[in-house]
C-alpha cells in the first residue's frame, strides 16, 4: 500500500504539472510527443533489469539469514571444535559477497537509469525554454515563467515518479511466489485428481484398503489395559521387539525388525544419517505414530502399545533439541 500510495501522489503530481505547462504554453505538445515515448521505453527498459536485480537480492539475501540463525542454534558446537574460521566465517563470508554484487549491480543500474532520465528531462526543459523565448510576444510573460519553473520542477518530480513505479513493480515480486506456489498446488491437485478419475473403476476391496491407511488416533485411556500404579515407571527398562514402523502403507519402512533392550539407569544415545529413523523412534515411542501390530514396546514390563495415549504419555518426558 505504501508503494502503491507513493507512485498514485507522484503520477498525479506529474500529470498536473503538465496540464499546466500546456495550458500556458500549447506548442510544448510537440516536444510531450517526443519525450513521453522515450519515458516509456527507458523506463519499461530499466522495469525488467531492476525486478530481476530484486528476485535475485531476495535468493542472495535469504542463505545469509538461514546461516546466521543455524548458527546461533550450534554456536556451542562451533566454539567446542574451533571451527568458528572455517565453517562459520568463511561460508557467510562467501554469500555475503556474493549478496553484496547483487546489490552493488542493482545501485548501478538505479544511478544508470537516473541519468538517461535526467538527460530526457532536460531535454524537454531546453525545448520549454526555446519555445519562451521564441514566442515570447505571443504569450504573457507570467504564463511563460510559470512554464518554464515547472518544467525545472519536473526534473526531480518525474524522476521520483517513475522509480515509485518500478518500485511498485519490485514490491510485487513477493505477490509473484505466492501465484507461483499457488498454481504449484493447484496443478498437484488437478493431477491428483485426474488419477483419481482414471481410478473410478478399481476394485471395492482397493478402495476399502485406502480407507484402513487412514488410522485414527488411538483412545486417550484403555480401561482394559493399564498402567499398575501411579509411579510407573519406577525403573526405566525399555524392552522393544520386532518393532516396525512406516508413515503409510504404501511407503517402505522407516524402522524395520529393531530389536534391543535398554536397561534401567543406562544413558544411551542414538547415532546415524539424515533419515535413518533417529526421531522416527522417538515418534513411536509416544505413539505419535503407530508402529506395526507385531511390535512390541515394554517399559517395566507393561505394553506401551496396548495402553492409553494419556497414560503413556503422561508418564513419559522427553526435552527438544531445539531447548
Amino acid at each position: 500500500p505504501m508503494h502503491f500510495t507513493n507512485f498514485s501522489q507522484q503520477a498525479l503530481e506529474v500529470l498536473g504539472y503538465l496540464v499546466v505547462i500546456l495550458v500556458s504554453m500549447p506548442y510544448t505538445a510537440l516536444p510531450c510527443l517526443l519525450v513521453l515515448p522515450l519515458l516509456y521505453y527507458l523506463q519499461k527498459y530499466f522495469r525488467y533489469s531492476s525486478s530481476d536485480m530484486k528476485r535475485l537480492g531476495q535468493i542472495t539475501h535469504t542463505p545469509i539469514l538461514a546461516q546466521f540463525s543455524e548458527t546461533l542454534i550450534g554456536l556451542d558446537t562451533i566454539r567446542a571444535y574451533k571451527t568458528t574460521e572455517n565453517i562459520f566465517l568463511k561460508s557467510i563470508r562467501q554469500k555475503i559477497r556474493l549478496h553484496h554484487r547483487v546489490s552493488l549491480t542493482e545501485n548501478m543500474a538505479v544511478r544508470w537509469f537516473g541519468t538517461y532520465l535526467d538527460v530526457v528531462v532536460v531535454f524537454f526543459l531546453l525545448c520549454i525554454t526555446l519555445f519562451a523565448t521564441f514566442f515570447r510576444s505571443q504569450f504573457e510573460p507570467a504564463l511563460l515563467a510559470l512554464a518554464v519553473v515547472y518544467g525545472y520542477a519536473m526534473l526531480g518530480l518525474l524522476q521520483w515518479a517513475i522509480r515509485t513505479s518500478v518500485d511498485l513493480e519490485k514490491a510485487f515480486t513477493a505477490v509473484e511466489r505466492l501465484l507461483y506456489y499457488e498454481n504449484a498446488l493447484l496443478k498437484d491437485t488437478q493431477a491428483v485428481g485426474s488419477d483419481t478419475e482414471r481410478n473410478d473403476d478399481v476394485d471395492e476391496t482397493v478402495n476399502r484398503q485406502q480407507q484402513d491407511d487412514i488410522i485414527s488416533e488411538a483412545k486417550e485411556i484403555n480401561y482394559q489395559y493399564r498402567p499398575p500404579n501411579k509411579y510407573w515407571p519406577q525403573r526405566g527398562q525399555i524392552v522393544i521387539k520386532n518393532l516396525r514402523m512406516r508413515y503409510r502403507s504404501d511407503l517402505d519402512f522407516v524402522l524395520n525388525n529393531i530389536s534391543l533392550t535398554i536397561q534401567s539407569g543406562e544413558k544411551i544415545g542414538v547415532v546415524g544419517r539424515t533419515g535413518a529413523g533417529k526421531s522416527s523412534l522417538l515418534l513411536t515411542l509416544f505413539r505419535l505414530v503407530e508402529p506395526e501390530s507385531d511390535s512390541v514396546i515394554e517399559i517395566d514390563g507393561v505394553n506401551c502399545l496396548q495402553l492409553g495415549l494419556k497414560d503413556l504419555r503422561q508418564s513419559l518426558a522427553i526435552i527438544p533439541q531445539e531447548a
